[in-house]
């Protein structure tokens, strides 16, 4: 993690340990990125902010990931987000990310037996930034 060793050395009969830890500038900054990619997926999801969580926003990023290689089906999507409920997932999921713009539908009518679903530059974006977020 490009940290320094960790330090020993004794003192007064002790033996003292310092560990080191990145500079809080760094992990402010990481936060104010993390707050911004979770306010963006609210905001396209249409919810507050404060009931997406980082569990979501990975879920979006898999299936937004699966989504920017070929056309997708609603279930490889839904498959890619590791959700059972075909609803839950149209409703809170798909149905809002293509009316925001970072997904589209492939086929007319919206409801075609064969409809499939791409990754828009929209979309991409959002990944982007959401893939510069340092992973755990």
């Amino acid at each position: 993690a490009g940290l320094a060793p960790p330090e020993f050395r004794q003192s007064a009969g002790q033996v003292v340990q310092v560990l080191w830890r990145p500079a809080m500038q760094d992990n402010m900054q990481d936060d104010d990125l993390r707050i911004s990619i979770l306010q963006e997926l609210a905001g396209a999801l249409g919810k507050p902010t404060m009931q997406v969580t980082m569990q979501a926003a990975v879920q979006v990023a898999r299936m937004l990931q699966l989504a920017s290689g070929t056309e997708q089906s609603r279930d490889a999507l839904q498959e890619a987000m590791g959700l059972a409920d075909g609803e839950h997932f149209r409703k809170q999921y798909l149905v809002p990310l293509v009316q925001t713009g970072w997904l589209v539908r492939t086929l007319n009518p919206p409801n075609h037996p064969q409809q499939r679903y791409k990754l828009t530059e929209q979309g991409r974006k959002w990944l982007v930034q959401y893939h510069t977020l340092p992973q755990p």
